[in-house]
């Protein structure tokens, strides 16, 4: 049964989301975008009170107002039993960002640049078992 994968895309630089949501969406994900951790944030706030948190989070290091950083600390506090899996996607592989990524767990390093393919193959893995069960 095929179900439609709901897909949340955080990043500053609109051409990124926007060639994810291109890709991504001719495989079969909606994908919502937000420009920054606190929008996200709010995004999933909304979804989580109407019960439709997405299936998989994207999200970048770098971005202003809250940070990729900050975003993934809000989500381990506030959903600690969060459905989805988070990708992090970032070009900093300073040993102490993949050392806070590997210390939160359940997130998914993903350097940039990154071809929308890496992700979609990414997501693909993280999102198998979900897919099973259904």
């Amino acid at each position: 049964m095929n179900q439609i994968r709901k897909l949340l895309v955080v990043d500053d630089e609109p051409h990124v989301p926007r060639v994810l949501k291109i890709k991504l969406e001719s495989e079969g994900w909606q994908v919502d975008i937000a420009c920054n951790g606190a929008e996200a944030l709010a995004l999933l706030e909304t979804a989580s009170q109407s019960n439709s948190l997405p299936d998989a989070l994207i999200t970048d290091m770098m971005m202003p107002v809250m940070d990729g950083r900050a975003l993934c600390h809000a989500i381990v506090e506030r959903f600690p039993n969060r459905p989805f899996p988070i990708f992090v996607m970032t070009s900093l592989v300073e040993r102490d960002v993949r050392e806070w990524v590997e210390a939160l767990g359940g997130i998914t390093f993903l350097e940039k640049p990154v071809s929308p393919r890496k992700v979609l193959l990414a997501l693909q893995r993280q999102c198998e078992p979900c897919n099973a069960t259904i």
